[in-house]
């Protein structure tokens, strides 16, 4: 069994039950760059999860056909789909490749309840010449 992750993403959810089921679902802001770096994560995988698990009904498509299709064990799947889990780097590409989505990006301001400092340019000069 893989180690216990560092976050649950279902976790910044303000109703974990619509992690993967509602696109529209609202989460916690983050108060600080770490956790705006999970939330990043978090709603990366959510919004995959949501079109995998919408794609799924429609063929009358199970889990276990994705899992099979994806190299993966069904049950580890099914976490990271439900938000139990972290899902990999490697696990968001091969989504993407699945569903056609690209990936998405999210500005810090729109992770934050408030400013935080973070990476910007300009950088700040440390030497002269």
């Amino acid at each position: 069994m893989p180690p216990k992750s560092a976050f649950i993403p279902r976790s910044l959810l303000i109703d974990a039950g619509e992690f993967g089921q509602d696109p529209d679902a609202l989460w916690r802001l983050a108060t600080d760059i770490d956790e705006a770096i999970m939330l990043w994560r978090a709603r990366e995988q959510h919004e995959y999860a949501c079109v995998i698990l919408t794609s799924l009904r429609p063929g009358d498509y199970s889990i276990a056909d994705l899992a099979d299709q994806l190299g993966q064990d069904r049950k580890w799947l099914w976490r990271k789909l439900a938000g139990k889990v972290p899902a990999t780097e490697n696990d968001l590409i091969r989504w993407a490749w699945l569903t056609g989505v690209a990936r998405r990006t999210y500005p810090l301001d729109a992770l934050t309840a408030f400013e935080v400092p973070g990476p910007r340019y300009p950088l700040v000069r440390r030497r002269t010449r």
